[in-house]
């Protein structure tokens, strides 16, 4: 069944590259790969660069760290302060938890990457725009909602290597939850390993020594082997079942790794999703020059499946490969992955009522308002005070956003990039 799904992708990939594609069905493995490898090294042997599945994994380290005193996920990133765009003239305090839950507001949804051969520019000068990424900017209210960011793993990874190396601290983090598991960080260099796959943008075009460079290790710079990852998804689903005993690290994980307190679908890196029989499953996928790699977890049926790829394959085209190939498991045909697409929010339903006072409740916003200031809050904690500047309408005095408009019982607040509903609470004053 696998092979059959593979066959439109290897048509599509020509004859250059690799595919490999693991699954694990309790516990009993499939393994199909398809290439020549590469200095001897067989397909599902090679390392392959993970793309923004490294921002997973930087998720589940951080829950080792945090539990090791390294750092804390909901103290503000001190450390990084200076490297915070401000908003609207205001400091913005950040956590780990916001960017690991990408709802810091920020901006660079993804990043570049930097050929080998080149002077990469340092990470404090990537944040300011100083490399090919535009400089870190809020694209609406600081956490005010989720939207996908690559950009905010740069300040979490300069919080994290206090301005030093990855190399050590990310890996030796996720043998504490998998010790069989053996991932590599990313150097200008690449890592001292003979056993890296090289990628391929088309057929028979590799990538320029066999990859590019990512500084933003966090975000896009990690490397596994096909076993390694999977390793991973097996020890995690461990954890999350409380067959690994009752320990720090597994209580970090059922606790905190899949939580969707800030939004229905996204956890820590991580997509959420139910198939039609309701089971959860997670999933995420990464695609950096020349690879695409994808995982899914179904962690309470201990089904898992991960697939990498150095051959031209488009993200849909290995998603495709996923969803068939999890069609043969004993969890059947699964509900189509959401792919990093993001729902949009919707109104909280309202009753009517006409005077401003009083407080109000959106799906990631709540505000209040009394006499003539508005004050918005977002889940995570900022706030941000409006004043009354016409009839039923509170911003900042020569700005045209942010801005509130209030109709009745309803509330229309925009940040210049994203409108957001909300409605009374039932139990405002009048």
């Amino acid at each position: 069944m696998i092979q059959d799904a593979l066959d439109q992708a290897i048509v599509e990939a020509g004859t250059s590259g690799n595919i490999v594609v693991l699954l694990v069905d309790k516990g009993r493995e499939t393994l199909v790969e398809w290439g020549p490898g590469h200095a001897g090294v067989a397909p599902a042997e090679q390392y392959y660069q993970l793309g923004s599945i490294s921002k997973f994994i930087t998720a589940a380290a951080c829950l080792v760290l945090d539990g090791q005193g390294y750092l804390s996920l909901d103290e503000p990133m001190r450390f990084v302060d200076h490297l915070i765009p401000r908003y609207l003239g205001h400091r913005v305090a950040l956590t780990p938890r916001q960017v690991l839950h990408h709802i810091t507001g920020l901006n660079v949804r993804s990043v570049p990457g930097y050929a080998r051969d080149e002077t990469v520019p340092t990470l404090a000068e990537i944040i300011a725009g100083k490399g090919r990424s535009p400089a870190l900017a809020f694209t609406g209210i600081p956490t005010g909602r989720v939207a996908y960011c690559s950009g905010a793993f740069a300040l979490l990874q300069a919080q994290l290597g206090q301005g030093g190396d990855l190399a050590g601290l990310l890996p030796d983090a996720i043998r504490e939850i998998s010790p069989g598991a053996a991932l590599l960080a990313d150097s200008l260099e690449g890592p001292v390993n003979p056993s890296l796959a090289k990628g391929f943008i088309h057929p028979a075009i590799p990538v320029p020594q066999g990859s590019l460079h990512y500084p933003e290790t966090c975000a896009g710079g990690l490397w596994a082997r096909p076993r390694d990852l999977m390793t991973v998804l097996v020890d995690i689903a461990d954890h999350l079942r409380g067959e690994s005993g009752s320990g720090t690290v597994g209580s970090r994980i059922r606790g905190h790794l899949l939580s969707r307190h800030l939004h229905p679908k996204m956890a820590m890196s991580a997509l959420v999703d139910e198939d039609g029989e309701g089971r959860t499953y997670y999933h995420h996928q990464g695609a950096s020059a020349g690879f695409t790699t994808e995982f899914a977890s179904y962690p309470q049926e201990d089904v898992h499946i991960v697939a990498m790829a150095t051959a031209a394959v488009t993200p849909p085209e290995l998603r495709t490969v996923v969803k068939q190939a999890l069609a043969a498991t004993s969890v059947g045909t699964p509900a189509a992955p959401a792919g990093g697409v993001l729902p949009s929010e919707s109104a909280t339903p309202v009753d009517s009522r006409t005077e401003d006072t009083g407080s109000y409740a959106g799906d990631s916003l709540g505000a209040e308002v009394v006499a003539d200031v508005a004050t918005v809050r977002t889940q995570s904690g900022f706030e941000l005070e409006l004043r009354r500047t016409a009839a039923h309408v509170y911003a900042v005095p020569g700005e045209p956003y942010p801005r509130c408009v209030i109709d009745g019982d309803r509330m229309r607040f925009s940040d210049g990039s994203r409108l957001y509903r909300l409605s009374r609470s039932s139990t405002s004053g009048s």
